[in-house]
């Protein structure tokens, strides 16, 4: 199961997927092949970093408590949890102010459309 995971390219837009992939391989390769199984914790580590996706670092912060991680990934996986506003129950501003901007781009969108559908 390494190898094909390994090959397995990660997509931006299925980051959690990837990870939990990852882990369940991580896992499962623990006890035979404990180099691989810490190459693709690091690995996903560090794609979890990089796309900013709160839901896969707090998937690997869970999985800590079966392998800790070194602090500073600790940190970083933290502070994309954090920085997402991520069991927060508020919105960070920065966050709110984006997706109030998509929202209003898409609503113009919209109206021209209709705007257009009626001529």
């Amino acid at each position: 199961m390494i190898d094909p995971f390994r090959a397995l390219p990660p997509r931006s837009e299925a980051v959690v997927f990837h990870t939990r992939l990852g882990l369940c391989t991580a896992e499962l390769a623990e006890a035979t092949h404990p180099l691989a199984s810490e190459e693709i914790t690091t690995n996903l580590i560090r794609l979890a970093v990089q796309a900013g996706d709160a839901h896969a670092a707090a998937d690997l912060l869970a999985h800590r408590a079966r392998r800790p991680h070194p602090l500073a990934d600790e940190q970083a996986l933290t502070s994309v949890i954090e920085t997402s506003g991520l069991r927060q129950r508020v919105m960070p501003p920065d966050l709110l102010n984006s997706l109030t901007s998509a929202a209003e781009h898409a609503l113009a969108a919209l109206a021209d459309l209709l705007t257009c559908s009626r001529t």
